[in-house]
């Protein structure tokens, strides 16, 4: 029987990998097409600390606050929606 390769990774590397632009792209491409049809919805960019991009989606009226807060908008935007549910 073949031993398993042992793999370590440069984790520098892997940081630099996942905050790099094109990853930030494609993450934000994703957020923008859960994003709810409403108004008051907005994808914001950004990193966490050091380790990768990530990007929400979050409300920026008190309308949008409110109709999250009641019908749970932003959590229904993903149900049904985006490539990744399969």
């Amino acid at each position: 029987m073949a031993r398993r390769p042992k793999v370590k990774l440069n984790i520098e590397n892997v940081y630099n990998l996942m905050k790099s632009p094109e990853v930030r792209a494609e993450v934000t491409r994703v957020a923008e097409n859960h994003k709810p049809n409403e108004p008051g919805y907005e994808v914001e960019e950004g990193t966490s600390g050091r380790a990768r991009g990530r990007t929400w989606i979050k409300t920026t009226t008190p309308e949008a606050y409110a109709d999250n807060a009641r019908n749970a908008t932003l959590l229904r935007a993903l149900d049904g929606k985006g490539e990744e549910q399969k």
